[in-house]
């Protein structure tokens, strides 16, 4: 009897220790605790090969780097004065204002890290090891980024929502007084810990995209294997689908107000489709398009491809500001000397405020 009950209790272990170690392992396939600012040398050892070894293993792409060095340039400068037209034209009263404000800031940071940090690893023909420090705080800092101009985004559509799909008013006050603040913390607040819990993602100058992979080894296979992580994909679905699901919602619902409105609203409405199938459709196509060279084989004009989609993504919406917001684009011709006559009606923008509120 003695015997039997060891035996169970031995069994009952064995189950228990299976069940912790299957929970371990799909923990640590979806997060990767670490300290962000001390590299682990067991995983990124890079002294199986000298510096210049380490260097040969890039590839110099001048013109990649001429390309992101003049586009971001072009994107940060449109989106800045975009950003002085907001100041200007006091339209942070405006809540939503506010929330295009922030997101603005997140968006020239992954600029910043998109265009020119790249633009650097493009012209040094970069990989992890022959640019061990910068390449490890660039992998970090483009995939925070990502995700707080990313979460921003669907922020912004949420916020589209309950203002203008009328059975979802009921929730403003998710956008009043603290609470909108609370969305920029919470961003913040996420953008910091991901470092914790997550891996970087160094640049690769002969992928010419970030990658999950440090791509110290020859065996490329084993070593993505080894590295991959599902934080990044099952995050950027994440972000699909519910970008996709509120622009959609947004998007019926300016349909269904065409029976409605019959007279110039109808048009500022249109406007606002664009706008909204845009936008989405860039951040969308951006992480879809992540997703898929992370895990699957794809050709190098793919990843490179994917990069510019990503810069874009962000570069855009200063764009899309100056085409169809009359406010913002008045502010910044007028910051020019360019004197234009005061609009009495404004054009709504995905992330603009209510008519009803200006």
């Amino acid at each position: 009897r003695i015997s039997c009950s060891v035996g169970h209790d031995h069994a009952n272990f064995t189950a228990q220790q299976d069940l912790f170690e299957l929970i371990n392992i799909c923990v640590m396939s979806v997060f990767y605790f670490n300290i962000p600012w001390i590299i682990d040398q067991s995983e990124y050892n890079c002294s199986a090969r000298s510096l210049s070894e380490w260097n040969s293993r890039g590839k110099v792409n001048t013109a990649q780097g001429i390309y992101y060095t003049v586009s971001g340039s072009i994107f940060m400068v449109l989106y800045i004065l975009c950003l002085i037209g907001m100041v200007r034209g006091k339209l942070l009263k405006i809540p939503c204002y506010r929330l295009m404000f922030f997101n603005g800031i997140i968006d020239n940071m992954d600029l910043l890290v998109g265009s020119f940090i790249t633009a650097y690893f493009d012209f040094t023909g970069a990989v992890f090891c022959s640019s061990i420090g910068l390449n490890w705080f660039a992998g970090y800092f483009s995939w925070c980024v990502w995700f707080g101009a990313s979460f921003n985004c669907m922020v912004l559509a949420l916020n589209r929502v309950v203002e203008m799909i009328p059975s979802a008013n009921g929730f403003r006050f998710l956008f009043e007084g603290k609470l909108l603040f609370l969305w920029m913390v919470l961003s913040l607040v996420l953008m910091a810990i991901l470092p914790f819990i997550s891996r970087t993602h160094p640049y690769n100058s002969m992928v010419g995209t970030y990658i999950m992979s440090p791509v110290i080894t020859d065996n490329a296979t084993q070593e993505s294997s080894r590295f991959a992580q599902f934080l990044v994909p099952s995050y950027n679905v994440f972000l699909v689908f519910v970008l996709l699901t509120l622009y959609s919602s947004l998007c019926f619902t300016m349909i269904k107000m065409r029976r409605l409105v019959k007279r110039g609203n109808y048009k500022l409405q249109i406007q606002l489709f664009t706008q909204a199938l845009f936008i989405c459709s860039t951040t969308a196509m951006a992480a879809l398009l992540y997703c898929w060279v992370g895990f699957f084989p794809a050709p190098p004009e793919m990843a490179i491809a994917t990069h510019i989609l990503w810069q874009f993504s962000h570069g855009v919406h200063g764009i899309m500001y100056l085409c169809f917001n009359r406010q913002i684009r008045g502010e910044v011709l007028r910051l020019f000397g360019m004197k234009k006559q005061q609009l009495t009606r404004s054009v709504v923008t995905i992330q603009s405020t209510d008519r009803r509120r200006l």
